[in-house]
């Protein structure tokens, strides 16, 4: 038997991988899902047509969305916060100057993502020791089992789509509006460094036994009811229908440790400590818990590690002419479209960035700051409304600030104690220089930047981190190898973002599946 530690994205693609070997798996999970009195109360809107909805049911799930523009809330699915868990020991204490967010839930945070999705590009991977081509096989077989929603455009020339099979996925008038202007604008673009095209989604637009095909109820940022926007969940549940898995949720495993003949995982349970032997062990339980288990398990108290991160900011966008936006019916209000910024100074200093079209959050935002009701700020800020966008975005790692990590104690509820590294005024001016960048292609874009209020989040905020056991040719310490084995261990391997040599500006969760699983695919050939 194969234990698999986690049931998010990374768990979820290794335990695919090895299922289609015919590997027994075995999904050891705290697996936390929503309270049953939440999931009763907003039960309607995933088992009756949008037609038949209650407005005020939805309302009200809107509202459980809370919006401070000083703050950055997390992100509910259909009212519930059961994804984070932030009184895990592996979580950042409070004052600490680090936004990471570890989860305990059924699925990660995949519950809770914006489902944006780009492959690395070969210059993103000038430190790893891998290339593109060694990962292109992998980013096709992830969408055996993952949709992908986009278009064929300007994007194809960086990032591969790795399938023919693309879902449609319709933007709002706004967007559309704006992804005509980027197409006019494109030679001027090029010019400029900025390549932009239509967002890629994990969305289906059909239905499957798994969920709904996108029915446009502009609910996204609160959690499809429909199920139209993949979750690992969803994939878990075919994994033990398909293959049989077996997945034990309520584990919370506290040490993995190996012999020369297997692996054995300690976990604690509501009944006490059990010990599950297994052939090899695969931990992808995210960043912060595979951090914390494995400096445990491996006895490495007081070693300080260090987490990279793709930094995390906002701005708003003004566009020079208006598109109509509906207040009732929003559509799609994910991420629709996506700008690569490339060049600042030298490939190192690309930048992804990622714009959404009007969604009530941004309403609900504008109205608090005039005092106004939503509703009737909607009226009297309609021609506002309908030109204002909103984009986040991330810088490499290597102008972003990291995060230490280091266990003071390796008792079972030692917590991990996480630091801020790095100037924070210089990730400010790297930026600063995006932003100029956009603004000098105003007239291309059609849109200007609204500096005075862009927000550069703390390290860890846009959940883009790992690299505190990065792969190595040669690795040394508590590096990992090729196949995920930190510390020179032969039976266990890391398979989640934790590996990674550093991170890339563009979207992290399709390449930590895609590398779950190669790994799951090189230790199969040994």
């Amino acid at each position: 038997m194969i234990v698999v530690v986690g049931s998010g994205p990374a768990g979820i693609a290794c335990s695919w991988a090895l299922a289609e070997r015919g590997h027994e798996v075995t999904i050891l999970d705290a697996g936390r899902g929503p309270d049953p009195e939440i999931a009763r109360k907003y039960e309607p809107l995933s088992t009756a047509e949008p037609e038949d909805w209650d407005p005020a049911l939805v309302e009200e799930l809107r509202g459980e969305f809370l919006v401070n523009r000083d703050e950055l809330p997390p992100k509910p699915v259909l009212g519930s916060l059961h994804p984070y868990a932030p009184s895990d020991p592996s979580a950042p204490a409070e004052g600490s100057g680090v936004g990471l967010t570890p989860s305990l839930g059924r699925g990660g945070l995949s519950a809770v993502w914006g489902a944006a999705m780009l492959p690395y590009r070969e210059r993103d991977l000038v430190d790893w020791p891998l290339s593109v081509d060694e990962l292109a096989p992998f980013y096709r077989s992830v969408l055996n089992f993952m949709p992908v929603a986009g278009r064929r455009d300007r994007l194809e020339s960086e990032f591969p789509l790795y399938t023919e099979e693309l879902e449609d996925l319709k933007p709002t008038a706004q967007i559309r509006a704006f992804l005509s202007d980027l197409e006019r604008g494109a030679a001027r673009l090029d010019a400029a460094g900025l390549t932009a095209g239509r967002a890629r989604l994990a969305v289906r637009t059909a239905n499957s036994a798994y969920g709904q095909g996108c029915r446009r109820v502009g609910l996204c940022l609160h959690g499809c009811p429909l199920g139209a926007i993949w979750s690992a969940e969803q994939s878990l549940a075919e994994l033990r229908s398909r293959w049989g898995v077996r997945y034990l949720p309520g584990r919370y495993v506290e040490r993995v440790e190996e012999s020369s003949t297997g692996a054995s995982v300690t976990v604690r349970t509501a009944g006490g400590l059990e010990e599950v032997s297994a052939e090899r062990v695969f931990v992808g339980a995210g960043a912060l818990p595979t951090t914390r288990l494995m400096l445990r398990s491996l006895d490495a108290k007081g070693i300080p590690v260090e987490l990279y991160d793709s930094q995390y900011y906002t701005f708003p966008l003004i566009r020079a002419k208006g598109s109509p936006v509906s207040v009732e019916t929003q559509g799609n209000t994910l991420a629709q479209a996506f700008v690569e910024v490339n060049g600042l100074k030298d490939t190192r200093d690309s930048a992804h960035l990622q714009v959404y079209g009007f969604n009530d959050l941004m309403l609900r935002e504008i109205a608090a700051m005039i005092h106004m009701p939503p509703r009737a700020a909607a009226r009297f800020l309609r021609p506002v409304l309908s030109r204002i966008l909103f984009c986040q975005g991330y810088l490499h790692s290597e102008r972003s600030r990291s995060i230490q990590a280091v266990m003071d104690d390796s008792g079972p509820e030692a917590p991990l104690r996480l630091s801020p590294l790095g100037s924070e005024e210089l990730v400010k001016r790297k930026v600063k220089m995006v932003v100029n960048r956009v603004r000098k292609s105003s007239l291309a874009l059609r849109a200007t930047p609204l500096p005075q209020l862009l927000r550069v989040w703390e390290p860890g905020r846009g959940i883009h981190t790992g690299g505190s056991f990065p792969m190595r040719t040669k690795p040394t310490g508590l590096e990992c190898d090729l196949l995920g084995r930190p510390a020179g261990l032969r039976r266990i391997h890391l398979v989640d973002s934790s590996v990674f040599p550093s991170i890339p500006p563009t979207t992290i969760t399709y390449t930590v599946m895609a590398n779950a699983q190669r790994i799951v695919a090189e230790f199969s050939q040994v």
